[in-house]
């Protein structure tokens, strides 16, 4: 099987648990108490997806970069 990028975004919520989300062209995402735990949740579930389902481009992102930004928040 190729492999293939998947962009994601990994944040922790208020309770101490993480979430791991697929940037852009789909709605899945994952939740555990690691960030690594996530992340690797997420990517298993990809995985699966796609050997059920075959390949399907999921998106377009085109020069894609990482960025960081403060806020704050009362």
């Amino acid at each position: 099987m190729p492999s293939v990028r998947v962009p994601i975004v990994v944040w922790e919520d208020h309770a101490g648990f993480y979430t791991a989300r697929v940037i852009a062209g789909s709605d899945v995402a994952a939740t555990d108490k690691s960030a690594a735990a996530a992340a690797d949740q997420l990517k298993r579930y990809l995985e699966w997806s796609a050997r059920r389902d075959g390949w399907r481009p999921p998106w377009s992102l085109e020069e894609p970069r990482l960025e960081f930004i403060d806020v704050s928040v009362r």
